[in-house]
């Protein structure tokens, strides 16, 4: 996301210089600032999404934690036989859970059991 912000303000101080500049067209200085405003929609709307995941991935982390089972597509994940890998934000099984060997499930698919 960061890159994207990046080059959304590198093209919006390249077309806040082009419309200065009286060399260019009305229609391509319109054009210059209708894709700027979607890009920064489009910047928006991804920003969005991804905070509604993250804030979703801290419940069911939160849930693992304290010691709540999780269903992650079939397979129950609880504290006694997974533990969670927060740089690649999976479960993985103990080496005591050899039914579950080399299982890896992204906390994207889990979710809270009542």
């Amino acid at each position: 996301m960061q890159i994207i912000l990046f080059l959304f303000f590198i093209f919006a101080i390249i077309g806040l210089f082009a419309i200065k500049k009286e060399e260019l067209p009305l229609k391509t200085k319109i054009a210059l600032l209708v894709t700027l405003f979607v890009l920064l929609a489009a910047a928006g709307v991804y920003e969005l999404s991804k905070s509604a995941n993250t804030s979703q991935n801290r419940e069911t982390l939160n849930a693992f934690l304290q010691g709540k089972t999780l269903d992650c597509g079939g397979v129950s994940v609880h504290t006694q036989a997974f533990d969670y890998i927060s740089g690649t934000q999976v479960f993985m099984p103990k080496r005591s859970n050899t039914q579950h060997k080399g299982l890896v499930l992204e906390i994207t698919t889990c979710k809270i059991r009542p």
